[in-house]
């Protein structure tokens, strides 16, 4: 990757997308292909929004558009900008940010500046409250948004990479809080989702469909969903087994409300509800 949230004006300057390719991508572009042709270079890199003295995310794309930027990925970091934004609603469709919640339209405006180009979106997470009071939401929230944005990215087309910021919270509060264990290494709920991330894909009638990953490990991993409406938590059937990435699908009659949770290699994932 080349740079970090150049569209910030304390990040370049002067904060142009014709600069940022001229001077930084191109070139480097150039000397990476020519020490190895196998190279990939992520280009962009963007913050979710602009703001006073920087450039939105939107412009910055058509900008290095129009300059003739060379990459292999298009790069950016679908924060959240907003505290009632989840993983797949709240954004501001018609404004100038881009959100995980906006990430068709990312896919959108990288096609028509670059063409069909990869994704990578290397930065994402979210702030919880305790310590942050701005756009922190509580642990709970933190871990159902992680699983429902490693779905929301499985899912988009071209997408490679969805990179969690960061392991632990920084140490001063007004930093950044994102981390899956405090400053004090006091574990949150999302460092039990972060291995074993599972949302719910959809929903026909009485029939729920799971959707799920086994992390870390290469090749097919074993697993077991539970499931509970009231007291108890029974088995959903029996052990069954990922795809050599660690992915899953899985369609189960349950009603709305009812409790699932994914276990793998002796651990528990966190349960949600499923709608």
């Amino acid at each position: 990757m080349i740079w970090n949230e150049p569209n910030k004006y304390w990040s370049l300057r002067p904060t142009s997308a014709s600069t940022y390719v001229r001077v930084l991508l191109n070139p480097a572009y150039d000397a990476l292909k020519r020490a190895n042709r196998a190279n990939l270079v992520g280009g962009g890199v963007t913050a979710p929004r602009g703001g006073s003295g920087s450039v939105s995310p939107v412009d910055w794309i058509r900008g290095m558009g129009l300059a003739h930027a060379r990459l292999d990925a298009y790069a950016h970091h679908p924060y959240p900008v907003s505290r009632g934004e989840t993983p797949t609603a709240g954004g501001c469709r018609s404004c100038e940010n881009i959100t995980m919640a906006d990430l068709e339209r990312l896919l959108s405006l990288v096609s028509r500046a670059f063409g069909p180009k990869r994704i990578w979106l290397t930065e994402y997470g979210y702030q919880t409250n305790p310590p942050d009071r701005t756009l922190g939401v509580s642990q709970g929230a933190q871990a159902r948004y992680l699983a429902e944005a490693s779905l929301r990215a499985y899912r988009a087309p071209r997408v490679d990479l969805l990179i969690h910021f960061l392991v632990r919270d920084e140490q001063h509060v007004a930093r950044w809080q994102s981390g899956l264990f405090t400053f004090g290494n006091t574990r949150k709920l999302s460092a039990s989702a972060f291995p074993l991330p599972l949302a719910q894909l959809s929903r026909t009638g009485a029939v729920a469909t799971l959707w799920g990953q086994v992390r870390a490990g290469t090749g097919k991993q074993a697993y077991r969903v539970r499931y509970s409406s009231g007291s108890a938590w029974h088995w959903l059937g029996g052990t069954r087994t990922t795809t050599a990435r660690g992915f899953f699908t899985l369609k189960a009659r349950l009603p709305r409300g009812t409790s699932v949770q994914l276990w793998s290699r002796g651990t528990l994932g966190v349960p949600f509800r499923l709608r």
